[in-house]
């Protein structure tokens, strides 16, 4: 199932509401399971037992687990049933539930996801950006490290990229990102797939220059090269484990105005969102709603080439930068406006 949040305006205002891709509609799931209990069912409280088991809001549908993806599998096949018999498929109350794609604007997966665990699972991507000598450290092979980032720098499917004015070197970074759908700690490698919710594309936008003046503190990548608006761009749906096999090969292609930057494959990875799940629940309990981040594919930002000698391959404003993974979909986005420059208290 590939799952969205979508944004509708109402009487109320913006609402943010759960639903499903199927072709080029989105179903709303809460409502659709409340029509499905309504009619199907006779449930004389349709909607309160549709609040409870199917929610509107991504992370307590996660909370819920199997049960929660069983109903809204229901609701789905009842509604498609309904559209081939030429039924307009609204609830008790005259609510839509089934939107066509340009209807309404997609949010990103999880919108305020816990928190963004950034993990370095593609071996070429390190080689390349490790410097003078382009050898990737052997610590690398023995522990999945990672950075946390911030859950409210978050941007969506088609956002405009700000660019910072305290950088010129804005890049984009390719990768795939993992949602966490249950509470757990101490898990096993073995058991690490029962907490697995599903994937989604992940662009971790840098600003590369600060990036680099801020490593020479001996922090790790924290700070302005990771943090400002929009500097986490997911979407455009989260891709349910069921209809994911992560263990099977998909295509990953990134482009810029249309020229392909890198054509790479999920296999890739050398460590398994198994062992990244095994390794960040020692001694600390996971939540449904965070997101794991893969690290970026080989030669998937301009940093790859510019360490391999092509500098050629920077952004500049008005860009699009296109993710596409094989059994996911696409993530764009163009890129925004240089700011005027900004210094910290004339320095940097």
């Amino acid at each position: 199932m590939k799952l969205v949040t979508f944004e509708i305006s109402s009487s109320l205002g913006k609402q943010e509401r759960l639903g499903c891709c199927i072709s080029s509609a989105i179903i709303d799931l809460n409502h659709a399971f409340a029509l499905y209990l309504l009619r199907e069912k006779g449930e004389p409280h349709a909607r309160l037992k549709a609040n409870a088991q199917v929610p509107a809001d991504m992370i307590r549908f996660l909370e819920l687990g199997q049960p929660a993806l069983v109903s809204a599998q229901k609701a789905v096949d009842y509604v498609q049933k309904c559209m081939r018999l030429g039924d307009k498929v609204l609830t008790r109350e005259a609510k839509r539930i089934v939107y066509s794609n340009n209807e309404v604007a997609l949010l990103p997966p999880v919108p305020r996801p816990v928190i963004i665990r950034d993990f370095c699972c593609f071996e070429q991507h390190v080689r390349n950006c490790s410097l003078p000598d382009h050898k990737v450290p052997d610590l690398w092979y023995q522990l999945p490290g990672y950075f946390n980032e911030k859950p409210t720098n978050i941007g969506r499917h088609k956002d405009t990229i700000p660019w910072p004015g305290y950088t010129d070197f804005l890049d984009y970074e390719f990768e795939i990102a993992m949602y966490i759908g249950a509470s757990g700690k101490d898990i096993t490698e073995k058991d690490a797939s029962d907490y697995i919710a599903g994937y989604t594309i992940y662009n971790d936008v840098s600003a590369r220059d600060r990036q680099s003046i801020e490593e020479q503190l001996g922090i790790g990548p924290k700070g302005k090269g990771k943090d400002f608006d929009k500097s986490n761009i997911f979407g455009p749906c989260l891709v349910t484990r069921d209809e994911f096999d992560f263990e099977k090969s998909h295509k990953m292609i990134a482009r810029v105005n249309g020229q392909v930057r890198t054509e790479r494959n999920t296999n890739e990875m050398y460590w398994r969102w198994a062992d990244l799940v095994e390794y960040a629940s020692q001694d600390e309990t996971l939540y449904p709603g965070e997101v794991f981040g893969s690290g970026t594919c080989g030669f998937g930002s301009a940093l790859d080439y510019e360490r391999t000698g092509d500098s050629s391959k920077h952004l500049r404003p008005g860009d699009v930068i296109e993710f596409e993974v094989e059994g996911i979909g696409l993530l764009s986005n163009k890129v925004g406006q240089k700011k005027a420059k900004k210094l910290w208290r004339g320095k940097y």
